[in-house]
């Protein structure tokens, strides 16, 4: 245990990597087998195809742009400097493994009193955005955030259920969508929106109540 410790203390004993694809390791397995495995040069040599897929499957997987926990009371914005956060105090778990899952090295509160990196975001107390019209996400944690979140958001995150016409938004995600479908993870391409709930993950299981 003495070892254990002295060793996990050395510098670069936790290296922080962000979650691949389930092919990643299964190719990147094979290719090492056929490595250990085979004595002449021709099948060893079978090893290459498996690391070049894996690379390039690697190398093309993206992580989520913005994250939503199933309860709709934490958000997610995926940046250079980590992961930034609605708030600290809830959804402890879903942060935690928001943090692994896209390897980043430090997660913060994205509201305005953050000195020390630039806010992703812009927040009042009726809800947050980021960026401008026609490219602008807005996060409502409040009815009043609708008025004016409809009618020039692009995408729409709600915290509470969206029951008004809602013009504007391309893409919305609100409370029932979380209730129903559990928690989302959204990719951004220029005016593509990309999305994937744990439910569309899992798909239809008979021990899963139907929403």
């Amino acid at each position: 245990m003495s070892t254990a410790h002295q060793v996990s203390g050395f510098p670069g004993a936790e290296i922080v990597v962000r979650s691949v694809p389930a092919f990643v390791p299964v190719l990147f397995t094979l290719g090492v087998l056929c490595l250990a495995l085979w004595k002449t040069r021709p099948l060893r040599l079978m090893a290459v195809p498996f690391f070049c897929v894996a690379v390039a499957i690697l190398a093309a997987s993206k992580p989520p742009d913005l994250l939503i926990s199933r309860d709709a009371d934490l958000f997610a914005a995926r940046t250079s400097d980590g992961l930034a956060v609605s708030t600290m105090s809830k959804a402890r778990y879903s942060r935690e493994q928001w943090t692994a899952m896209i390897g980043a090295s430090s997660v913060y509160l994205w509201s305005t009193s953050t000195t020390n990196k630039p806010p992703p975001v812009r927040c009042d107390r009726f809800g947050c955005s980021l960026g401008e019209t026609p490219h602008r996400i807005s996060f409502a944690f409040t009815p009043e955030a609708l008025r004016e979140d409809c009618q020039t958001a692009t995408l729409l995150i709600a915290a509470i259920p969206v029951r008004q016409n809602c013009p504007a938004p391309s893409k919305i995600i609100d409370r029932f969508d979380v209730w129903r479908d559990g928690a989302y993870a959204l990719w951004i391409d220029g005016d593509e929106i990309k999305s994937r709930s744990v439910r569309q993950v899992r798909g239809q299981r008979p021990w899963v109540r139907s929403r």
